[in-house]
């Protein structure tokens, strides 16, 4: 995983001075052997400012995410932009995203300052979830409901990649996450 969401118990903290961060973000549980270089604490630290995340995750069987995913869907879309449903999930609610062959769906509608719970599941191959521009990085996997609570604090358009090969189509698996006030 990447900027700072070294795992599941990791929660970035928000609301220090920059001196203050910095001395956080040394702390910040890593894995065995892994290093803090200045560049990567930069990153963390800008990552900081616009999300506050926790990751958890649960099993769960590919078909009943998807269902239940499509069910938010269906509740909350508000438009469409190029076939694919653009929604927006209760503030601090939960909120899903599906990632298939080729594909993250929907696009989410967010209001900043609120707290979500976004849920987010492959309901097909290994994919990897990027978060752009901040460099935030996330394994998905078939099976697993990957659970991020996350803040958005910065209102402006995330594009969302796919870091795992899956295919032919995988340079086209791209997304979006779009903050409001």
């Amino acid at each position: 995983m990447g900027v700072g969401l070294r795992d599941a118990r990791t929660e970035l903290v928000l609301g220090r001075s920059a001196g203050e961060d910095r001395r956080h973000a040394n702390h910040l549980s890593r894995p065995r052997g892994a290093t803090t270089t200045g560049r990567l604490e930069v990153r963390r630290l800008r990552a900081a400012e616009l999300f506050a995340a926790v990751v958890t995750v649960a099993r769960v069987a590919p078909a009943d995410f998807f269902r239940i995913a499509s069910t938010f869907i269906e509740k909350h879309t508000v438009g469409n932009e190029r076939g694919i449903p653009v929604v927006r999930p209760p503030a601090g609610g939960e909120a899903y995203l599906i990632a298939r062959i080729w594909q993250w769906t929907p696009i989410l509608e967010l209001k900043r300052g609120e707290t979500y719970r976004l849920h987010v599941s492959s309901i097909d191959l290994q994919h990897g979830l990027s978060i752009q521009p901040l460099n935030m990085n996330f394994q998905v996997l078939p099976g697993y409901d990957y659970v991020l609570t996350f803040t958005p604090t910065q209102v402006g358009e995330y594009s969302l990649i796919c870091n795992e090969y899956c295919l032919i189509g995988h340079h086209t698996m791209t997304g979006k996450i779009i903050v409001k006030e």
